[in-house]
């Protein structure tokens, strides 16, 4: 009876050998696709007026959500997160990690995400940090960004709390695809996100801290946001 159970296990390590060396042999069949992002520092001066009407942003935060790349086939292989990101954008104007997430071959032709309110169940899987940072968005009501700086309306200089209530939907295609392969199997792709047309109406400055310009500073926000491919990570296209 020993000898037999001997034989057995003998049997069972030398298919567990064969497996895991079956396995470790087999090809690669995914990749990894980085996402980071680039903030376009802006001092908004209106055009010709000599007060210097203008808007210093000091922080940027969104609430980032369903962030995802897409073949052309529609494919939603690539999604890299359905619980919330905050994001704090890096104002010095390097590119900074957002995250990164694992891919079949292929090539993604589009970045996609949702700048969203805050809902009361984001902090379920959060981490402490991440926790800390979403706060203030559940602050007097729930808001998707919140931007702080200094207005300047010719006159005198107040600070403000720019916060939006509004769910903006991306779909950004890119000029060039993402390709990841066995060969190529790291790809990098950056948001570039310009506040330069955020609290601006043609030549005019929009005053942040009134109400009436909030539909028209939403949409410039939903419409500042282009994403690259960037290898190198310098945050200009390749």
């Amino acid at each position: 009876m020993k000898h037999l159970l001997k034989s057995v296990s003998i049997v069972i390590a030398l298919m567990l050998s064969l497996y895991a060396c079956a396995d470790s042999t087999a090809p690669e069949t995914s990749g990894t696709i980085n996402l980071s992002s680039k903030y376009s520092t802006s001092a908004l001066q209106k055009v010709g007026d000599a007060s210097a009407t203008e808007v210093i942003i000091t922080k940027v935060t969104y609430i980032l959500r369903e962030i995802k790349f897409k073949t052309q086939q529609d494919s939603t292989q690539g999604l890299y997160k359905t619980t919330p990101l905050v994001l704090e954008l890096n104002l010095t104007g390097s590119v900074q990690d957002v995250g990164g997430l694992t891919v079949p071959f292929g090539t993604y032709t589009r970045l996609e995400f949702d700048i969203h309110r805050a809902e009361a169940n984001d902090t379920t899987a959060m981490s402490a940090d991440q926790r800390a940072k979403i706060r203030a968005f559940f602050a007097g009501d729930k808001y998707s960004v919140i931007i702080e700086g200094t207005y300047n309306d010719g006159t005198s200089q107040k600070n403000f709390i720019y916060k939006s209530k509004v769910n903006m939907k991306q779909k950004i295609d890119l000029a060039q695809p993402l390709v990841v392969t066995e060969s190529d199997n790291t790809i990098n792709a950056t948001m570039l996100i310009s506040s330069y047309g955020w609290f601006r109406d043609n030549n005019s400055i929009l005053d942040p801290t009134d109400s009436k310009n909030e539909s028209r500073i939403d949409n410039n926000i939903r419409n500042s946001i282009k994403a690259i491919k960037d290898k190198n990570k310098d945050g200009s296209a390749d």
